[in-house]
């Protein structure tokens, strides 16, 4: 089983006041099947949840992640990974040939969905996209 989870250290932007005050570890949980069910089915907020093989783990796609869940509160958004070792599960699950792919949640509905690797503009754009429109988050 892939580690339950990830901590991503990044050093602090004092440049942007959003981000003032946020811890410098940050944790991206990894969801099994069961964890992703027991917990989309309970969320009603937005959620970004990567599909990533085995070999994004440890390079600027996971750093990216790490940036983005830093970026915003987590009652406005969280960031996901699904265990890299259930990834035919979720590929099918989701109708996803490949990986990585990023699935935009908000209350448990698939909102929006990018598949091909994402660097961290990328990222903004796909949580920024019509999945935030439910929320009026960008007014």
């Amino acid at each position: 089983m892939t580690h339950g989870i990830l901590l991503g250290i990044l050093g602090s932007d004092t440049s942007n006041p959003a981000r003032l005050g946020m811890n410098r570890f940050t944790k991206l949980e990894f969801l099994t099947p069961a964890k992703f069910k027991e917990f989309i089915s309970l969320e009603k907020g937005m959620v970004l949840c990567a599909l990533l093989q085995p070999s994004h783990l440890m390079n600027r796609v996971l750093q990216d992640l790490v940036a983005v869940a830093q970026s915003y509160e987590p009652e406005r958004l969280q960031v996901k990974v699904f265990d890299p070792e259930y990834l035919p599960h979720f590929a099918a699950e989701f109708r996803i040939s490949g990986a990585p792919a990023y699935l935009v949640f908000f209350a448990g509905v698939e909102q929006r969905r990018f598949l091909g690797i994402a660097d961290l503009e990328d990222l903004r754009e796909i949580i920024a996209g019509p999945a935030f429109d439910v929320t009026g988050a960008h007014l």
